[in-house]
């Protein structure tokens, strides 16, 4: 049985198929997941001052292409693609064929996030969604997105850190597959203001991923019968299961979820 971040991934396959799903925000109690995790991003980029034709944008950790082909569409600048899943880097192809998007959108393949295969000095903006937790080494990760952005670009993410108590390894790698421990809040300025980032804006929004986590567990629940046909039910309630120890760790303050800007300084 797969657990963490892995078993995750392929409860929100059975769930929503082909979609990137993030931790959204929930502006109704009827705001569906799908709907939440498109409000995120909106809200994401009114914070960026301006996104231009000329700008250039990189996505890390682009899933599906979901978030990359909105930008291009919105605005018809440029976005680069990280991407580690062949699977996720085929579907986000065929969206960039079927919109004609070839001189726009790129996707670069690569096993991890901290060997970014990026051009020096080329990015404007950056983005990522709960990508960092999963990094290992992650002064190695913002010392190549500093590499790779302009003077004075922005890195704007959203991301899982270390609330008032730690979680146990057990919960940080089973419950949710994260590579070692979370970082805390002083230990995330230590290594943007190590790597030249200094922080524009952080607001903390634990509250949306309470809110989250409750939403997955009613989703499961009302598609229980196709989940279960393709995960079995030992598999679907061990997921809720899951869901709901998450909830008590936040409750417990282990856990919080930020959204951060950080600007590139110049050196």
């Amino acid at each position: 049985m797969k657990t963490g971040h892995q078993g995750e991934y392929e409860l929100f396959r059975a769930l929503w198929g082909k979609k990137d799903i993030h931790i959204g925000f929930f502006k109704t109690e009827d705001t569906t997941i799908p709907q939440a995790s498109k409000l995120m991003l909106a809200r994401m980029i009114r914070l960026i001052p301006k996104i231009a034709k000329k700008t250039k944008f990189l996505v890390i950790g682009s899933g599906f292409g979901t978030v990359a082909n909105s930008i291009v569409k919105e605005f018809e600048c440029r976005v680069d693609c990280v991407n580690n899943d062949p699977d996720e880097n085929k579907v986000n192809q065929k969206w960039v064929e079927k919109h004609s998007f070839e001189k726009k959108l790129f996707i670069i393949e690569n096993e991890n996030f901290e060997d970014l295969p990026i051009e020096r000095d080329n990015y404007n903006l950056a983005l990522a969604q709960e990508m960092a937790s999963f990094v290992e080494d992650k002064q190695k990760l913002f010392r190549g997105l500093f590499g790779s952005m302009v003077a004075e670009g922005r890195l704007i993410f959203t991301d899982f850190l270390e609330g008032d108590q730690p979680l146990t390894e057990s919960e940080s790698v089973d419950y949710f597959g994260f590579d070692g421990q979370l970082i805390s809040e002083k230990e995330l300025e230590v290594i943007t203001k190590k790597n030249s980032f200094q922080k524009v804006f952080s607001k903390d929004m634990t509250d949306q991923l309470d809110l989250f986590y409750k939403e997955v567990i009613k989703e499961i629940e009302k598609q229980r019968p196709k989940v279960e046909k393709k995960l079995t039910k030992a598999v679907v309630d061990n997921h809720v299961s899951i869901y709901k120890s998450k909830g008590k760790m936040i409750k417990a303050k282990k856990i919080k979820w930020v959204l951060h800007i950080y600007q590139k300084i110049n050196v």
